[in-house]
């Protein structure tokens, strides 16, 4: 049976998505609807360097930078994910700034779907040992471009 297609902008009142979000290549389940919060790109985050989308990725429409993500701030608001050593420092990688990390399909690794930016070291020191995404402070970004959506089932719990 085929997925519904879905507007995967569509948004509860606390901005998260309401649909599951799923692997464009095996369909296998990233993370579940209200979870991720949308997150628009700044300037300075698009200077940053993103793989390029593979080809079944880019035929499903995603971009050379995506602009749009999902933030989850929390590693354990995955359903299967799987989160790369750091890539090697270039010229592209800030001063003071750990390399970018990346997110794939925990299982078929197709394709990059996002990135984890780390937290600030001032911030990081700061923040509660037994606090969300402790003791990194980590914010995870998934490109809405780069994943599907399927209908979620089950209800989405105010934050």
């Amino acid at each position: 049976m085929a997925d519904a297609v879905l507007d995967p902008m569509a948004l509860d009142a606390g901005a998260r998505c309401t649909a599951d979000v799923r692997c464009l290549k095996c369909n296998l389940l990233i993370f579940s609807s209200g979870i991720g919060t949308l997150h628009v790109a700044t300037a300075a985050e698009l200077e940053t360097s993103f793989p390029a989308a593979s080809a079944s990725a880019t035929a499903a429409g995603a971009q050379p930078t995506p602009q749009r993500y999902w933030e989850l701030t929390d590693k354990y608001q995955f359903d299967n994910v799987t989160v790369s050593r750091a890539a090697h420092a270039s010229a592209e990688t800030p001063a003071g700034q750990r390399p970018r990390r990346y997110l794939a399909c925990a299982d078929c690794e197709a394709d990059v779907i996002g990135y984890v930016r780390e937290a600030a070291a001032s911030a990081a020191a700061a923040q509660p040992v037994d606090g969300p995404n402790a003791p990194g402070g980590e914010t995870y970004y998934v490109a809405t471009d780069r994943v599907r959506y399927t209908a979620s089932k089950r209800a989405i719990t105010p934050a």
